[in-house]
């Protein structure tokens, strides 16, 4: 995600499956977010070929990744005015574990009792 970009937010939240074409990059909220759920990662190597990457999703692929955008969308909201680019990585990580708790995704089960 280029950085101070709302485009891909946009397109998440729209319930579009994002494709990212990027060798490394850290996306918001990765610690909770299984993007691998949700969106399609394109090596840059493999740039010039997006169409043909693209092409061997099925429909049922495509279902179930737009399932999980759906389920994540909420976490790409962001409040008109709040200077996210001047929060540091603690403020980061509790909004994570309140948007997981809000999100309740992914699911985890319960601890076994001891």
């Amino acid at each position: 995600l280029p950085r101070r970009s709302t485009r891909a937010f946009e397109a998440i939240y729209a319930g579009c499956i994002p494709a990212f074409v990027v060798d490394r990059n850290i996306f918001p909220f990765q610690d909770i977010l299984d993007y691998s759920l949700f969106s399609v990662t394109i090596p840059e190597t493999d740039a010039h070929r997006v169409e043909d990457v693209l092409a061997v999703y099925t429909d049922a692929q495509l279902a179930e990744l737009q399932a999980h955008v759906l389920r994540v969308r909420e976490a790409f909201l962001f409040k008109e005015g709040e200077e996210w680019d001047r929060k540091g990585p603690l403020f980061f990580s509790l909004v994570s574990m309140a948007m997981r708790l809000y999100l309740g995704y992914p699911e985890v089960s319960s601890c076994p009792s001891l």
